[in-house]
């Protein structure tokens, strides 16, 4: 898809790899995050900086606690001279029509669902100019990133969960 940008570098947390359960290699993981972790983190921070917007499924905001970015100073400059806003929103895909809280709201972020979520739930909680509705029973991936771009959110950071990834 034109326009999104795969977020390689954030990856599933810990916690949720191999669907949360442990396995034999647990330690070797906690070793590898040590180092991975921070890396990670400022790799996230760099590419939400340039980002119009967030993409990523309501289950994954849920499991790690998603909530909504805030301005960074270090790239204020940057995000007003290209005209965005100064931080980005971020836009949840959800197939039931339950959002996580406190990660978008009125006048916050997006909402993305298919024709059959509780639409009307969504409209209360971000509002009716925030719910995008892509698709009847999934959510058409294609058809959000097209409303999102429309609404001049062009530059779409894709951070997952795993389903999200899949169709990206």
């Amino acid at each position: 898809m034109d326009g999104v940008r795969r977020d390689p570098v954030v990856a599933p947390a810990p916690a949720a790899r191999e669907g949360g359960h442990r396995h034999q290699f647990d330690h070797v993981d906690a070793e590898v995050d040590q180092v991975v972790e921070p890396r990670r983190r400022r790799g996230e921070g760099a590419l939400r900086g340039v980002a119009d917007v967030i993409l990523a499924g309501a289950g994954t905001a849920r499991a790690e606690g998603y909530r909504r970015p805030v301005a960074k100073p270090e790239f204020a400059e940057r995000r007003a001279r290209l005209g965005q806003l100064v931080a980005p929103p971020l836009a949840l895909i959800t197939r039931s029509g339950r959002l996580p809280d406190g990660a978008v709201g009125p006048g916050s972020g997006f909402a993305i669902a298919p024709a059959a979520a509780d639409l009307d739930a969504l409209t209360a909680q971000v509002g009716a100019d925030r719910v995008i509705v892509a698709g009847q029973e999934e959510v058409d991936l294609s058809v959000a990133v097209a409303e999102l771009a429309r609404r001049g959110l062009r530059r779409v950071l894709l951070e997952g969960g795993p389903q999200v990834l899949g169709q990206g």
